[in-house]
This record gives structure tokens, C-alpha cells and sequence, in this order.
């Protein structure tokens, strides 16, 4: 009996234990059922508090899951999929130069496109100083401080990706003024073709191998001043994404790299005006809301932003540009030696470079609905330089002297503009259509007039070399379940090239006129597995008018995160590029480089195969990144006179043209310290 009775009891026990259990089940339950169980889908936009701007590729991670989301070029993001089991969704905000922001969001409030303004870190040098005041949303409270990440440059976790931050590189040494492209230069993997150039060797490739794409159209030169400042005005870039190789799909027509920039926008609360002198130019900025201009509730979320600069180096020759001219300033130079035999003849040389650049940058942004960001992006810039000299010889056995009159002038430049249309269709759709059109130009005349003793005699090279691309393009991102999104889209660009070579004003040494048009197609998709591997694969499709032929680029990346700090990534991709600057090989017969549109007869598409392989460990305070990469090249092509002779008729252009193949390799090392002066 007592064995049955404490069956008895330990049963009953068991089932007044699972009865109790039930019911405490029952209960949370009930308590639950007030908040969303269900996995909700929000959106949202990322914005300057100070300005109102849009704030592009900004990292949001919700407390909830290990998620992490980026805002795309417009400052929009989706989170999908979020299990919430409480009123609230907290979310940690980054973005380069802005103050690291914990937030928490009403869910009730997240059915409306959300707003969040991120606080630029102070800084001395900042143009406007101090910060304005904005109003946040209702949902959101401030739950945490902030944190001051104090990076200039930041490298993320894509495999050779770079992204900058255009405010503070004034920070960083730099010639004369601050500069973007020297800025790059300071990374491991990308350096200047010379110590004098802004132009980037990116990984053993030239500077015409970069895709370089600002507010959505390509600029084909970025050099101003030979070379020691580039195109770009920093007060006018909001941000800039570099891929120093395996980049996705989603760019294409160039073999060794990617300089993704962002312009501003301008201002939609207060106009602000700005100028500035840098030891070699000056520059000024403007920015106006729109509904200053007009009180139009279409204009409630609108600017204007106009920033413009000039050197002044044709008119005040300081220190530092009379050091850039040391080599070519006027001298007098005793003669004698080997250049006069018997000695005591005397050479002058009368040479005074004149020399300018500016450029010129404006957008017009309009937000007409939450869910449409429309703009018009304009940009041009030119350099002169008017290298032109007079040399006289006096022999010293008074024979008959020697004067050369030679005229040297050369301008080249850039002009772009785009149209840009971004709609956030639904939580997971967003679209971004732009047309856009630009153009590069250039032109020398190099003269020589001769008078030995009044013989007279004369000779020269003229250039006129010009790039025209006019490009229509659709990108679209679909967020889709289980951290993947989805990139898709195409572009239809004509491309249209000539070249002309003059030599002593009459004969044609080289005429070419090409058009072409380019298709081109692709899709990529970024999913998260296991929420440490990150993969990227894609693939684009090219049918190039010039050779009639398709061609097939796969791409893939991964990386993977061993801990928090410890992470290991990789790439391997297949790249074309079908306008290409040719080298020259006599610098000294003309200028250094043209482009030309590839055509498989006197200028070979182009092609290059990426592999990279690395890992990266990083602290608060510091990183630590390693990559090993190889490409190999081919297309190479170079331009040489070296037939010999003046040309004739019966030279062919495809005798004075050589192709060949390449292998760059190498091993980056970057250390940074992050925080900090």
C-alpha cells in the first residue's frame, strides 16, 4: 500500500506539475499576445541632422538579431524579418564621421517609412561649424550615449573595399590642399603613376582601368595641375566607396577598380554660403533649400548646392608654384662643353608656363514623397597650360645664331551630368534609374618655328583626342527572406571616340572616328548564412557593338567572421573593359596617352581575371587587414612612331600599335589606428 500510495503521490505531483506548467504557459501567452510575435518588415532613411542630407551606405544592426543592414546610395535601408517580443525595436546606427547612435522604435510606429538622424562628430575643420537643431520622430528615444568614431578611413568588411570620409581628410597630409585621390594614395595597393600624379595605379593597373562614376556618370581624367590634385573639389563629395578589386556585378566596363562617389546634396533646412584659398586655388560653396526659393509643399524637402573653384596660378605664382616650375623656369645657361664646341657660346631661354584649372559642381535634390528621391547632377572642369617658349643659341665663333619660337598649349577637361530617379516601391523593392551623360576632351598644339640665320624652318605635332559616352541604366535591390538581397539590372551606353594626329599641320598620322554601342545586364545576390558567412555571387552579361560578340563576366566574393574581430574574405572575378587609353611610348612626340574605343583591330578589348584572398582582425582601436591578390592582363596595347620617317600613305594604323599580356601580384599589409589624432 505504502509502494501504491507514493506512486500515487508522485504521480499526482507530476501531473499538478505539468498542470501548473500550462498554465503559466497559457498566461505568458496571454501577456505576449499584446505585442507582435510575427516577423515585421520595415523601412526607413538615414539622414545629416545638421543638413538633412541623405547619409549613403550607413550600417544598421537591430539588438533583437545579429542582423546588420546598409543603406544604399539614396540613405535608404530595409530590415525584414525582425522578431520582436516587446513595443519596441532597438537599432544601433554607424556611419563615417558621424556619432555612433542606440536607438529605440515604437513598433506601432513602424508601418511609416522611418527617419533617423545620425550627429556629425565635431571637428575643427568642419565648413559650418556647430550644429543645428532638428526635430526626431515621436517613436524614437535615445537609449544609450553616443560614441565617437573618429575615422577618416574605413575598411569594411567586402573584400577591398574602402570607404572614405571627404569632410575630414584635411586631416591627412596632402599638397597644398586637401585632396581625395591623395588621400587613396596613402592606402596599400594604390598609388599614384608618378610622385606627381593624383591619378591611381590601383594594383599594378593604370588609371584608365578605374571605373570612376560620380553621382552616376563616368569621369574619364581626374587630374588637375599635371597631376597634383585631382578633379574632384572635396566640399562638393559627400561620400566615396573604393574597390581596389573583385568588385560585384554590378559595375562593369573596367578591369582593376571602382571609385563609387557620392556628391552632396546640399542643405534643405538653412542657406549657407562658404569660401575658402588654398595656397593654389580658391573655392566657394552655396547652399539654398528649395523652399526658400518658392513656398511650394513640393520644395519642403529640396536643395540647391553650387561649389566652384579656381586656381589662381595665372596670376600670383607663390612659393609653391614657382617649386612645381623649378625645372622649367626661366634660365640663362652658360654654354660651352659638348653643347658649344670650343666653349664661350651662350644659350638663353625665355620660359614662363601659364597655367589655370577649375571645375564647377551643382545639384538640384528633391524628395517629392516619402517613398521618391529625384536630383540633377552637373559637373565640369578644365586645365589650360600654356607651355610655349623662346630659346636663341649664340655660337662662340660668331657664326650664324639659332632662334626657336615654339608654341605649346594644351587643355583638356571633363564635363558630366546625370539625372537620377530612386523609388522605394515596396519594403523589399527599391529602384534607381539614372541617365546620364559625359564627356572627355583634349587638345595640344605643339609648333616649333626654326631661323638659323634667317633659314627658316618649322615642324610640329597637333592632338585632338575625345570621349563621349551618353548612358541609361536601372539598378534595382530586392530584400528578399533569410538575409538575402537581391541586385539586378542593365544599362544600354553609347560610346563614341576619336582621334586625330597631326604631324607638321598636313599629314594625318592617325584619324579614327568609332561609335559603338555597349548592352549590358546583371545579377548578383548578397546572402548571409548562419549570420557569419557572407556570400556574393553574380554575373553580368555584355554584347559589345564593336566586335559583335557577347561577353561573360562571373563574379563571387565571400567573407566569414571566425569571432567578432577575426575574419577571413575572398574574390574571384572575370572584368572587360571596352574603351581604353592607349600609352604612348615617346612621351616626347606628343602627349602621354589617348583613348581609343576598342574595336579587336588596332585597340583589343580588354580583359583582366581577379583573385584575392585575405583576413582582417580588428579592435576598437585599431586593424589589422592582409590581402594577397593576382590579376591577370590582357589587351594591353601601346602607340609607338618608332617605323621611322615621316608616314606616308602607305602605312597602315595597325603597324604603329603593339599588344600584349600582363601578371600583377602582390601582398597589402594595412595597419590603422582608428581612434584619435
Amino acid at each position: 500500500m505504502d509502494r501504491i500510495r507514493k506512486n500515487v503521490m508522485k504521480n499526482s505531483t507530476e501531473i499538478l506539475r505539468l498542470i501548473l506548467l500550462a498554465m503559466v504557459m497559457v498566461t505568458s501567452s496571454s501577456i505576449k499576445a499584446e505585442a507582435p510575435s510575427a516577423p515585421i518588415d520595415f523601412n526607413g532613411i538615414i539622414k545629416d541632422q545638421s543638413t538633412g542630407e541623405a547619409l549613403p551606405y550607413a550600417t544598421l544592426s537591430a539588438d533583437s538579431s545579429e542582423r546588420t543592414t546598409t543603406t544604399n546610395a539614396d540613405g535608404r535601408f530595409t530590415m525584414l524579418g525582425l522578431h520582436v517580443t516587446s513595443d519596441s525595436v532597438f537599432l544601433t546606427v554607424k556611419h563615417l564621421g558621424f556619432q555612433t547612435k542606440r536607438i529605440g522604435l515604437a513598433v506601432v510606429g513602424l508601418a511609416q517609412i522611418v527617419e533617423i538622424e545620425l550627429e556629425p562628430i565635431p571637428t575643427p575643420h568642419d565648413l559650418y561649424g556647430g550644429n543645428k537643431t532638428t526635430v526626431e520622430l515621436e517613436e524614437m528615444k535615445v537609449t544609450a550615449k553616443k560614441i565617437l568614431l573618429d575615422e577618416t578611413i574605413k575598411t569594411t568588411d567586402g573584400v577591398s573595399q574602402i570607404t572614405l570620409n571627404p569632410k575630414d581628410i584635411s586631416k591627412l597630409p596632402s599638397i597644398g590642399e586637401a585632396d581625395i585621390c591623395r588621400t587613396l594614395q596613402l592606402l596599400p595597393g594604390i598609388s599614384g603613376t608618378d610622385e606627381s600624379s593624383a591619378g591611381l595605379s590601383v594594383r599594378g593597373g593604370t588609371p584608365d582601368q578605374n571605373l570612376i562614376l560620380f553621382d552616376g556618370f563616368n569621369v574619364y581624367h581626374v587630374d588637375h595641375f599635371f597631376g597634383f590634385f585631382s578633379a574632384f573639389n572635396p566640399q562638393a563629395v559627400k561620400d566615396v566607396q573604393m574597390y581596389k578589386g573583385g568588385f560585384p556585378a554590378k559595375y562593369g566596363g573596367r578591369t582593376s577598380s571602382v571609385m563609387d562617389i557620392t556628391g552632396k546634396s546640399g542643405d534643405v533646412n538653412d542657406i549657407n554660403f562658404a569660401g575658402g584659398l588654398s595656397l593654389l586655388s580658391g573655392n566657394a560653396l552655396a547652399e539654398i533649400p528649395l523652399w526658400k526659393l518658392a513656398d511650394i509643399p513640393l520644395f519642403e524637402k529640396g536643395s540647391i548646392l553650387l561649389v566652384a573653384r579656381r586656381s589662381y596660378t595665372d596670376v600670383i605664382k607663390n612659393d609653391l608654384y614657382n617649386k612645381i616650375f623649378g625645372l622649367y623656369r626661366n634660365s640663362n645657361v652658360p654654354g660651352g662643353g659638348n653643347r658649344f664646341p670650343g666653349g664661350g657660346g651662350r644659350m638663353m631661354q625665355m620660359f614662363t608656363p601659364g597655367f589655370y584649372f577649375y571645375d564647377l559642381n551643382g545639384k538640384v535634390s528633391l524628395q517629392p514623397t516619402n517613398k521618391d528621391a529625384v536630383s540633377f547632377s552637373a559637373y565640369g572642369g578644365k586645365d589650360n597650360l600654356d607651355n610655349s617658349m623662346n630659346s636663341s643659341f649664340a655660337p662662340p665663333d660668331s657664326g650664324a645664331s639659332t632662334t626657336i619660337d615654339r608654341k605649346d598649349i594644351t587643355g583638356w577637361g571633363n564635363w558630366g551630368t546625370s539625372l537620377k530617379w530612386g523609388r522605394q516601391w515596396t519594403n523589399r523593392l527599391y529602384s534607381n534609374a539614372i541617365l546620364a551623360y559625359s564627356n572627355y576632351f583634349s587638345e595640344r598644339i605643339n609648333n616649333s618655328q626654326r631661323d638659323v640665320g634667317g633659314n627658316q624652318t618649322s615642324n610640329g605635332i597637333n592632338e585632338d583626342n575625345n570621349v563621349r559616352d551618353i548612358t541609361a541604366r536601372l539598378d534595382n535591390e530586392l530584400r528578399l527572406p533569410y538575409n538575402n538581397a537581391v541586385g539586378f539590372g542593365g544599362q544600354i551606353t553609347q560610346l563614341r571616340t576619336s582621334y586625330l594626329l597631326t604631324q607638321n599641320d598636313s599629314i594625318h598620322v592617325l584619324n579614327t572616328m568609332d561609335t559603338a554601342l555597349l548592352f549590358s545586364g546583371y545579377v548578383q545576390d548578397e546572402c548571409t548564412f548562419i549570420n557569419r558567412l557572407t556570400l556574393l555571387p553574380g554575373f553580368r552579361l555584355n554584347y559589345y557593338q564593336g566586335t559583335h560578340d557577347y561577353y561573360f563576366e562571373p563574379r563571387l566574393s565571400a567573407h566569414y567572421g571566425i569571432t567578432d574581430r577575426l575574419k577571413l574574405k575572398a574574390a574571384w572575378g572575370d572584368y572587360y573593359q571596352f574603351v581604353n587609353r592607349v600609352v604612348r611610348e615617346d612621351v616626347l612626340q606628343g602627349s602621354k596617352d589617348f583613348w581609343l574605343l576598342a574595336d579587336d583591330k588596332i585597340s583589343p578589348v580588354s580583359s583582366a581575371w581577379h583573385f584575392i584572398v585575405g583576413g582582417s582582425y580588428e579592435t576598437p582601436m585599431f586593424l589589422l587587414d592582409i590581402e594577397a591578390y593576382q590579376k591577370f592582363l590582357n589587351g594591353i596595347s601601346e602607340f609607338s612612331l618608332r617605323y621611322g620617317g615621316l608616314p606616308t600613305s602607305g602605312i597602315q594604323a595597325d603597324s604603329m600599335f603593339f599588344e600584349g599580356t600582363g601578371i600583377a601580384r602582390g601582398i597589402e599589409f594595412l595597419l590603422q589606428k582608428k581612434i584619435g589624432h
